[in-house]
Parts: C-alpha cells; structure tokens; sequence
C-alpha cells in the first residue's frame, strides 16, 4: 500500500500520469452522470461531502490534519477511491456488478483489499447501508463516507486523496452537493519533495509534468463549475495560517476553532504505516522550510521545471518562472516546450498520444518476456502453427 498512499505508483507511465480515465474529455463524466442519474434525488439531500485536492505533497495532508481537528469534521486516510477502489468493486461478482445486491462477503473483501482498509470500518455497517438496492459507485462513496463519519461522532466528513483532482467531473456526479478544496504549491516544491519519497522514481520531466496535468485538470473545473471549489495556496497557509484558512472555513460553512491551528502528536488522517513521511504535518507550522526546495534543486532540473511548468508557475504568480535568466535558447525552448504541451493536453491528442503510448509499452513488455523466456515461446507459436 505505500505507494498508493501517497497518490504515486512505481509504475505510472509519463503520459497519463496517476489516473485511469481522467481527462479523457466528456466521456467519464457523462458516463459517471448516467451512474448518477440511477439515484434518489432525495439521497443526496443531506450529504454534503468535502473534498480536499491537490498534487501529491502539495500540502494535501497538513490541510486535511488541520480541517480533521474542527469538532464538526472527520478527514479519514486516503481512500483512493476512483483509482482503486472503483476497479476493485467492478469485477465479475463484485459490489458493481450490473445488478448485483451488495453481499457481506464482498464487502469485507473490498475493504481488505484496497485502502479502505485503513479506514477501521466495519464492513457490517457498511453492508448495512448498502443491502437494500443494487450498489452503485455513488451509493458505496457515500455509504463509507457516511459510516465513517458515523464512527468519528461527527456530522461533517472530508475526503482527502491527492490524484482525485483529475476525477472532479465524476466526483460531482457521485456527490451533486459536494464541495471542494483545492491546495496549490510551487510545483517546483512539489517535484523536490516527490524526488525524496524513495518509491518515487520518475525523472524531473515526468514529474514536473504530472503537476502540470494536475493544474490544467482542476483549473478547467473552476471554471466549470465557479463556486463549488475553493483554491488555497500552500505557501499563503503556511505564512498566515488563520488568515488564509477562515475564508476557506466560511466557504465550507463552518468556523475556525481555536484547536486547529495548535500541533499534536499524531491524526487519524495519517494512518501509522505512513508516518515516516507525514507525521510532520501534524507538528507546529513551520514556514522556514518554503524556499529549502531551492537547495536541492540544480540548474538543470530548474531548466526543466520552468520549461514544463512556467506557463502554470505563472499563472499562480510563483516566481523566478520564467527562461528569461536562461537566455535566448532558454526562452525558445521554454516557448516550444509549452507550445506543444498545449497541443498534447487537447482531449483528442491527449487519447490518440495515451493509447499509442500504451500500446507501444505492451508490445515493449511482451518482447521483453520472449527475450527471458525464448524457448517456451518459441514451442507455444510452433504448437499454435502445427494447430493452424
């Protein structure tokens, strides 16, 4: 599980990034709007869901530590529902199947089997809310929502999981009354804490560019959806906590509490496998630490950060991001580089580059296997022409 928790696998590929079926233009959303629709309106009346979005180590978990402490909501781990609790429920014979009534024994199972498990639900309460009608992807976000919220004594539950900001649009058709929070930090920052976490293993390109993807994604939904989400900069949280966290709070309809902003030892949101890398953001606040991603950083992996992400760096008046210090050929590269990244992040280039992507990389792994494993294929394709 520790990768996932942090919303980066070992095996991301560098164009689609950590997701499955993001920003595959309208299509997952339409799709997750006709689930939607097999709903009550009524069932949505009362739940009011947050969710909290961003990069991973965009500052995800210091804000949901924080919002955790508020008497009124409870944050649990990361759920990393779109991306593996979804795939987990759909199977043959699972929760989702086309109308399949929720079984116990299928409960337990998906709870054991995805990040759920973290959570410390009891599969016999979720099973509870779920046996009366066929399971839909919404009826079972909402079902352990709920029952975690249930389990914390609180009336208000947010969600935390860094990579959910590329799933907005089907979020919103689970949940029509959900509102968001999204964190925004330097992506350099981003992309020198990412560098550190050991399962990490992409180049600074990659990186750079998921952050970029990450920005695009959840820009579009602001604008879709003006309103509904609520954009809080790291550094500005980090700086000033109260005042940059009260209008937040007012967005959520609620108030700052005087035992948010004060440190503690350890969170429900963090569960104990992941505090070797997150136990800090139940500390003090320390805004010393802003810039230290400049120390690490050389003036290459600058070259490229500014190169993939200086339209978007900018675009949040983050600074130093432009190539003008690079000089002429900076500045070209810099302007090319984000001329055909623009190209590549149209919805139809994107689906046409993400499937020749992963068609080339399965033909690349399977002659990988012929080359371990030369005789055994060589005996299967002279049986399959003997059989011809």
């Amino acid at each position: 599980m520790q990768p996932m928790a942090d919303g980066m696998k070992h095996d991301v590929d560098p164009i689609t990034h950590f997701s499955r079926g993001a920003a595959d233009g309208p299509s997952s959303s339409a799709s997750a709007a006709r689930t939607a629709v097999n709903e009550h309106p009524r069932q949505f009346e009362s739940f009011q869901p947050i969710f909290v979005v961003g990069c991973p180590r965009s500052g995800t978990t210091l804000l949901s530590v924080i919002l955790d402490r508020h008497s009124e909501v409870a944050v649990p781990p990361e759920t990393h529902f779109a991306e593996a609790v979804i795939p987990a429920a759909s199977g043959e014979n699972a929760l989702l199947a086309d109308g399949a009534d929720a079984s116990l024994g299928a409960v337990k199972t998906l709870i054991r089997e995805t990040p759920l498990n973290d959570l410390g639900l009891d599969p016999r309460a979720v099973w509870a809310r779920l046996r009366e009608r066929p399971v839909t992807p919404a009826r079972l976000l909402r079902s352990v929502l709920q029952e975690y919220a249930s389990l914390r004594k609180k009336p208000k539950v947010a969600e935390k999981t860094p990579g959910h900001e590329l799933h907005l649009d089907q979020i919103l058709a689970w949940c029509p009354r959900a509102r968001f929070v999204w964190i925004v930090r330097d992506g350099r920052a981003v992309v020198e804490s990412q560098r550190r976490m050991h399962w990490i293993a992409q180049p600074v390109w990659q990186l750079s560019l998921h952050w970029r993807r990450s920005a695009i994604q959840t820009l579009r939904f602001e604008a879709k959806h003006p309103g509904r989400i609520y954009r809080i900069r790291y550094e500005e949280m980090v700086r000033d906590p109260r005042r940059a966290l009260e209008p937040m709070h007012k967005f959520l309809g609620i108030d700052l509490e005087a035992q948010q902003l004060r440190p503690c030892h350890s969170s429900r949101v963090i569960p104990v496998h992941e505090n070797g890398w997150k136990l800090r953001a139940t500390q003090a606040i320390d805004a010393r630490r802003l810039e230290a991603w400049r120390d690490g950083t050389s003036r290459t992996q600058l070259l490229v950060m500014n190169c993939v992400m200086g339209r978007y760096l900018r675009h949040f008046d983050y600074p130093d991001a432009t190539m003008r210090e690079f000089g002429f050929l900076g500045v070209a590269l810099g302007a090319t580089m984000d001329l055909a990244l623009r190209v590549l992040f149209l919805p139809p280039v994107y689906r046409a580059v993400r499937g020749g992507y992963r068609a080339t990389k399965r033909l690349a792994e399977a002659a990988q296997r012929f080359v371990k494993h030369p005789v055994q294929y060589a005996a299967l394709l002279a049986a399959l022409g003997h059989g011809g």
